[in-house]
Formats: C-alpha cells, structure tokens, sequence
C-alpha cells in the first residue's frame, strides 16, 4: 500500500500493487473496491513471482484523493492515466487517458500523483521516456522528462503546466490554491510553481532533502509531510554515488528494475514535517527500517501519522 486517502466517514483508501484500490474501515475491515486496470482474475494480479514488475493489464494505482462532498476517488495509475472510483458503487472510470491523442507523440508513461481545486485536477506524469517498469533509466541518469498536467474534467481541457522536470512523482497545492509544491524524485527536492500572483509562472526551490521522497501532503496545521523513500547516507545522493562507478550505473540504468534496487537499499523509515517556507520542523526515523521503510506518503489523521511503503505490506501509524 503506498498513497492514502481518507473519506469523511474516517475510513480511508490505499492501492495495492496487484491494482487493487481498497477501503480500511476505523476498525481495521478491508473492503475491496475495485482494481484500476482491466485485468478481472485475480490469480493474475495477486502473482507474486511478477511483483517485480507491474503488470499493465492489472493497473498500478498510486497517488489517491477524495472529492471533498463527494463519493468519488479520484485515482493516478501508472498505466491507465486518470481514473475515478465511485467507492459507493464500486465502479472505475477513466477520466483522461494516458493515450488520449491531446498528448501527441508523448503519451503518459507514468502517472503518479494528483491534487484537485474544484474542476481541476493536477498531476505529475514522472517520465515521458519510460513506463515505471523501467523508470530506472531515468532516475539513475537525472533525465529531465517529466511534466506535469492540469486537467479540467466539467470542460475536457488539458494544458501542459510544467515540463523538463527530474521524475516527479508528488504534488500539492498550496493552502490557498495559489501555488503548486512538487517533489522531484531524483533531484532530492520539492519545487513551488507559482499559479498566481506576481510570481505566476515561475518556479523556485522550497526545500531540499535529505534522501529521495514521493506523496508529499499537506495537514490541517498547514505544514507538509515529506515521506522518503530512500534516506542519503553519508555518501550523498543516490545517483551521486552511482556517478562514482559508471559502469554499475549504467548496468542499474538499463537492465535492473527500480523494485529490486529498493530491496536491496539499506532499509530506513523517515517523514519529514515542513512549513510553508520549506523549514524542517519535526521529523519521525525508524533508522533500522523495523517497523516501516521506503514510505511513499503519510497522512495525519486525529493526531496519528498513517505511512505507505513501497515494500512493505502494511499501513503503519504512529502517534504525531
């Protein structure tokens, strides 16, 4: 389970690398709802031996939010592009095509997170190169391929917002609407893109990081937390380390999958809390990664953190 997504009845979302979305009750009950992809069978997605990689047909649900007053999930997939759940009804929809023909010769290969402002709904599609069975590439080799989108759903209209960015994968609007907060993966920091105001169309660095992270959200005490995938270690960066042994670079580039490198990274869990100007303030660690590692999102909740993993098989939640 990586992204979490909480409706008003205290339940929440998480998909599933086998392309389930499912609801967790304030009980513990999970519920499945509905897998993003088309594959049906279940003995084909829920394949171990082919987690590895992700199976197109089955989906690859990543960033998740709910419709404020609404009943509808709004989903990134990394395959489909955008996809809506009806968690009543438990009935998907695509939204917007990762081949819609708007995108021309470059059609989405990895769509990873989303934010929604009314009709709009912005997202990352983290490389225009690769699909994520072979991001890799573009992580390792600091390929400036991603974009990001904004997508109006009552009128149909797609605009390019931002491109030439180092594998996105999290986005958040700022409080107030007026600014976008974007996590570039491999360059280890968040981006603010301007949406209004003076500074409209313009872009600067709100925080660098310490290690490589993912879903970025906001809180109700308006701070961000920062969840980190891989943590540095004294070393550096991670390309930055692999720049040192260019061959390995290149063998990990070409012909590794990302999931194997996170298995092998050594194991810590870190979320970070921001403010708004990018400043650290709090910080969680399980520095042996015992508990949970490699987290990809962590939502606060009734004074409680609730972290995904990219490895792991659990939601973990630790008091704020």
């Amino acid at each position: 389970p990586e992204a979490i997504a909480f409706d008003s009845n205290g339940s929440f979302y998480t998909g599933l690398r086998n392309g389930l979305v499912v609801r967790v009750d304030p009980g513990g009950h999970v519920e499945k709802i509905v897998r993003t992809g088309e594959e049906i069978d279940d003995r084909i997605c829920n394949d171990e031996s082919k987690w590895s990689v992700a199976d197109p047909a089955c989906g690859r649900p990543f960033g998740l939010r709910m419709k404020p007053n609404t009943k509808y999930l709004y989903v990134a997939d990394s395959f489909y592009g955008l996809v809506k759940i009806n968690v009543d009804k438990k009935t998907r929809e695509i939204v917007l095509s990762s081949n819609d023909t708007r995108f021309g010769n470059k059609p989405l290969k990895c769509t990873e997170d989303l934010d929604i402002d009314g009709n709009d709904i912005y997202f990352v599609d983290s490389t225009d190169k690769h699909t994520l069975n072979k991001a890799m590439e573009d992580i390792i080799f600091l390929y400036p391929s991603g974009r990001v989108f904004r997508y109006n759903e009552k009128n149909d209209e797609l605009d390019l917002v931002l491109d030439h960015l180092y594998y996105p994968n999290g986005i958040q609007l700022t409080p107030n609407k007026d600014a976008l907060l974007i996590n570039e993966f491999s360059k280890a920091r968040i981006l603010k893109y301007h949406l209004k105001g003076p500074y409209k169309g313009k872009s600067e660095v709100f925080a660098e990081l310490p290690g490589l992270s993912d879903a970025i959200r906001l809180t109700d005490l308006n701070t961000l937390l920062v969840p980190f995938v891989v943590v540095f270690p004294k070393h550096g960066s991670l390309s930055g380390y692999f720049g040192k042994f260019p061959i390995l670079r290149t063998i990990i580039g070409y012909f590794i999958n990302h999931s194997v490198i996170m298995n092998i990274w050594p194991k810590y869990g870190l979320v970070g809390e921001y403010d708004l100007k990018g400043n650290l303030l709090k910080s969680w660690h399980d520095k042996h990664g015992k508990i949970v590692n490699s987290i990809t999102n962590a939502v606060l909740r009734d004074k409680k953190l609730y972290l995904g993993s990219y490895t792991g098989t659990k939601i973990a939640v630790v008091n704020y």
